[in-house]
């Protein structure tokens, strides 16, 4: 009997939840300082700056990713295929493996 892959489908799931959370997260602080900016609810300094830390973390977080600085198969997973330690790109810096002689 052939080897059948490893479910992946409640880590798929899990992953697919915390993505819509953040992305739901990033859509009211969005709405909250235009809110703020369209003066139709009065602001709070602390809630504003709040908003504003947690946008660039996030917009900071997706230009590293997007630059290479974090591995994504650590971070977010591959679909189909379960992450596997030490498996993925070597660090960088790091000497490659001896060729065989």
């Amino acid at each position: 009997m052939p080897d059948q892959p490893p479910n992946t489908a409640p880590r798929q799931f899990g992953r697919d939840i915390l993505v819509n959370v953040l992305a739901n997260l990033v859509a009211a602080a969005i709405i909250y300082l235009i809110a703020i900016a369209a003066s139709y609810i009065k602001a709070n300094p602390g809630l504003a700056a709040l908003a504003l830390a947690f946008l660039s973390s996030v917009a900071l977080f997706l230009v590293g990713l997007r630059l290479g600085y974090f591995d994504e198969d650590k971070l977010i997973g591959r679909r189909g295929r379960p992450y596997q330690p030490g498996r993925g790109r070597p660090a960088k810096g790091a000497n490659p493996p001896p060729r065989p002689r």
